[in-house]
């Protein structure tokens, strides 16, 4: 089940937070991205978990979407979500709990984004 594994992945990082392995940011992102998860299968299949062979590519976008307008997170933000979701996915693929990669044909664009303060500097020079 998905969530399970995720919840596994993430008691995996919180070990490596104890010996210095990974930053706390990361372990509240992919903790974060776990209960969004959660919210959005609730949500969508009004369960709390689903099978590796429920995901499919509308999954994905459906997913990247509800971060988007559901929570309000900006492009970036979901696609890093999504990269998460991904891990996970890839961990299923290698072991083989699903047969088919629902990443494949789906192409997150990072928003470039421009530093206010930056600019502002860049303009006071000149």
């Amino acid at each position: 089940m998905l969530r399970e594994v995720l919840q596994q992945e993430n008691d995996k990082y919180r070990q490596r937070l104890a010996i210095g392995d990974v930053v706390l940011n990361t372990v509240l992102r992919n903790e974060r991205a776990q209960r969004y998860l959660g919210e959005y299968i609730k949500k969508q299949y009004n369960t709390d978990d689903i099978p590796f062979s429920s995901i499919d590519t509308a999954f994905v976008r459906d997913y990247h979407l509800f971060l988007r307008v559901d929570k309000g997170v900006e492009q970036n933000t979901a696609n890093k979500y999504c990269k998460i979701l991904k891990k996970v996915v890839v961990l299923a693929l290698d072991n083989k709990w699903m047969e088919i990669n629902p990443f494949q044909g789906c192409a997150f664009r990072l928003r470039l984004l421009t530093d206010s303060f930056s600019l502002k500097k860049n303009c006071q020079q000149s």
